[in-house]
C-alpha cells in the first residue's frame, strides 16, 4: 500500500513518512471509511489517531505509539490487542472488550466506559487516569496507584472509598486500608487483587 492509498481511508493533517511497510504519521490521522480492519502498518503517529465508529473488529495495522488521543470507541472490538503500546490518551469505550490484555502499557488517560469489562488484566503499568464502569467484581484494588480513577455506575460509598485512597503512598498502606473498607462496606469482591 502506497500513501496515495492511504489517503482513500484517512485524512491525514501532516508529514507521511514510509519506513518500508511501516508508516509515521508527523500530524494526525482520522480513519473516515466503515471497515473492519486497518489495511496498512502504522508505527508512530504524532498527533491523534481517530478510528471511532468504523466497525473495526481487530486493532491489528493501528500505531505502536500515538502522541497525543488514540479513539477506537464504538467499534466491534472484544480486544486491545494490535492497539497503542504508548499514548497520551486512549479512548476504547462502547466495545465488546472483556479485559485491558494487549492495551497500552503507557497512557496519560485512559477511558473505558460502555464495555464488556469483567477483569483489569492487562491494565497499563503507567496510567495518570482511568475511567471505568463499576462492576461487583472487578478487582478496585488495582487502581488504587493511579491518581485519578473514575467509576461509572459505582455505588456512592465504593466511589467513596476507591477516592480517598486513590494515588496515596505508601501504597501498601493505601491498598491495605482501602480493602479493609470495601469488605467493611460489603463490597468484598471489589476487594480482591
Amino acid at each position: 500500500m502506497t500513501i496515495k492509498d492511504l489517503r482513500k481511508y484517512f485524512t491525514v493533517t501532516g508529514e507521511i513518512k514510509s519506513n518500508g511497510d511501516i508508516l509515521d504519521v508527523y500530524g494526525s490521522a482520522r480513519l473516515y471509511k466503515k471497515i473492519d480492519a486497518i489495511p496498512f502498518n502504522f508505527g508512530k503517529v504524532i498527533g491523534d489517531f481517530n478510528c471511532h465508529n468504523k466497525n473495526l473488529m481487530t486493532l491489528h495495522g493501528c500505531p505502536f505509539e500515538v502522541g497525543g488521543v488514540f479513539v477506537c470507541s464504538h467499534n466491534k472490538l472484544t480486544s486491545l490487542v494490535g492497539g497503542p503500546k504508548k499514548a497520551g490518551a486512549y479512548d476504547c469505550s462502547s466495545n465488546n472488550i472483556s479485559n485491558l490484555i494487549g492495551g497500552p502499557v503507557e497512557v496519560g488517560i485512559f477511558i473505558c466506559v460502555n464495555t464488556k469489562l469483567t477483569s483489569l488484566d492487562g491494565i497499563a503499568t503507567s496510567i495518570d487516569s482511568i475511567s471505568v464502569n463499576w462492576f461487583k467484581t472487578i478487582e478496585l484494588l488495582r487502581l488504587i496507584k493511579i491518581s485519578e480513577v473514575t467509576l461509572y455506575s459505582a455505588p456512592s460509598k465504593v466511589q467513596e472509598i476507591i477516592q480517598k485512597y486513590c494515588g496515596q503512598r505508601p501504597l501498601r498502606q493505601a491498598i491495605i486500608k482501602c480493602q479493609r473498607e470495601l469488605i467493611d462496606a460489603g463490597y468484598e469482591d471489589n476487594a480482591k487483587m
